[in-house]
């Protein structure tokens, strides 16, 4: 497991000090000087991806990309996990594909149904490596995120809806990539740790169905679940998002390939 490179302090959030010289007897009177300049909003560095609102517009998974016209076309559909391993993706195929995702959290499948064609746009895709799980799985109460509330889909009505994004992907002529929901650990806030085993149990069979590959996270990640996820939480830190960023970049490789194979 890899660790995140750019950890320079025992105390995160801190800045390093240092004592300042006394002040002199006398002090100067102070001299204020204004400078006219525009102001520009700075873009996040994609090393601080982690710590921006994956539903930040200003979160470096949603920049826009550039084709160049000799590279396939990949698209990411995904929730807030997918956001967190789009840079990584997008930087490891850098000179392979034209890398983009959804403009949003693509949420659950019934908000999946709603904005598909939106997200497909009119230009050809290559290939598509989608995800839906994680917020077909949320328990609420009140509008608030609850494990006594209410499951907001059941696994038959997951599973038709998932079905109905299936059928309108396959139209696209893309190639079509399945990603299994990742794991939900104890004290994760409005969700049941199993439910998403439930959910892939379901989108595994039905992607066996119609011949669609599987990008498998959930087996993937599990093993470094005590290093890559944060505690009591489905998101991950960023070097788990690393480590699912570069499972997703090979499949999407092997994905592009003539004569593929997972």
């Amino acid at each position: 497991f890899d660790v995140p490179e750019d950890v320079t302090t025992d105390r995160p959030g801190q800045m390093n000090c240092f004592r300042c010289p006394e002040p002199p007897d006398s002090v100067p009177e102070p001299i204020v000087l204004f400078f006219s300049c525009p102001i520009r909003h700075a873009l996040p560095s994609p090393h601080t991806m982690n710590s921006i609102s994956a539903d930040d517009p200003l979160h470096p998974a949603y920049l826009p990309t550039e084709d160049r016209p000799d590279l396939p076309r990949v698209l990411l559909i995904g929730d807030s996990i997918s956001i967190g391993y789009t840079v990584p993706v997008r930087e490891i195929l850098k000179g392979t594909a034209n890398l983009h995702r959804v403009p949003e959290n693509g949420r659950d499948t019934e908000h999946g149904l709603k904005q598909l064609d939106a997200w497909l746009g009119e230009k050809p895709w290559n290939l598509i490596h989608f995800n839906f799980g994680l917020h077909d799985i949320r328990h609420v109460k009140d509008d608030r995120m609850d494990i006594s509330g209410l499951r907001i889909r059941s696994a038959a009505e997951y599973g038709q809806n998932l079905t109905r994004i299936l059928d309108r992907l396959r139209r696209t002529g893309a190639r079509l990539v399945f990603a299994t929901t990742t794991p939900v650990p104890d004290g994760a806030d409005g969700r049941r740790p199993g439910d998403e085993i439930e959910c892939n149990a379901i989108a595994i069979d039905l992607m066996a169905s119609a011949g669609v590959p599987i990008n498998d996270l959930h087996a993937f990640i599990t093993p470094y679940l005590a290093e890559a996820q944060n505690p009591r939480n489905v998101h991950f830190n960023e070097a788990g998002s690393r480590l699912l960023g570069r499972k997703v970049a090979r499949i999407i490789v092997r994905a592009l390939r003539p004569n593929p194979s997972l």
